[in-house]
């Protein structure tokens, strides 16, 4: 929904936050194939990542604004739904990754709230422009 707005080493990183929260229960199942393959059509690239990029957070400094930094997490929010729940194991990489990109709880929550929406609005390729709305009010605020 928002990945356009990324550039191509943030694209890069979110593509690899994706692969090793998507990873995170040790299982890629049918729905999170299908999920990743939506995302890497609104890429227009794989979702393919080396190795050593699914170890490190150190390249989190290309998520240099708050709004990139929110778009990434909104959007791995909206991968996770794909399982209809965010799991105990996704539960740990967000709080981690929360932390690290120094986004509050407040917003993490309503990101959340939002990504549910997002995933449903996606699914069925429904007109999205008032929930467009919303989750820009959270990735400007």
């Amino acid at each position: 929904m928002f990945l356009n707005e990324l550039s191509d080493p943030q694209k890069k990183m979110f593509m690899a936050l994706a692969k090793r929260m998507v990873l995170a229960d040790w299982r890629l199942e049918e729905h999170e194939k299908a999920a990743i393959e939506r995302v890497e059509a609104e890429l227009g690239q794989s979702l393919a990542v080396d190795p050593k990029d699914l170890m490190t957070n150190d390249n989190l400094s290309v998520l240099d604004t708050p709004r990139a930094k929110r778009i990434v997490l909104y959007e791995l929010l909206v991968l996770a739904q794909a399982d209809l729940k965010i799991d105990a194991s996704e539960r740990h990489v967000f709080d981690d990754l929360a932390d690290e990109l120094k986004i509050s709880q407040d917003h993490m929550d309503q990101l959340e709230v939002l990504s549910a929406d997002g995933y449903s609005l996606m699914l069925v390729n429904a007109a999205d422009g008032a929930h467009r709305a919303s989750v820009n009010e959270i990735l400007d605020a």
